[in-house]
């Protein structure tokens, strides 16, 4: 099976809480919905994860973009 490429979206704010926005398949729909959830000040972070082909395993997470909601 091929690898595959997945994106998540999680966020913290000012005052120490953080949460785990969306999960998708592209880059594009993580910043949409992270600026349709939060309010200004959030620090977004959008996240890739790959897959490994079974689709269970992760065999790794880099961060692809970081971002402040104004």
């Amino acid at each position: 099976m091929k690898n595959k490429t997945h994106y998540y979206a999680a966020a913290t704010n000012e005052q120490g809480a953080g949460m785990i926005v969306t999960h998708e398949s592209s880059i594009r729909a993580c910043e949409n919905e992270a600026r349709r959830t939060l309010g200004s000040g959030w620090k977004v972070y959008i996240m890739r994860v790959d897959i490994d082909g079974d689709g269970k395993s992760w065999m790794g997470e880099t961060e692809i973009k970081t971002f402040t909601i104004r």
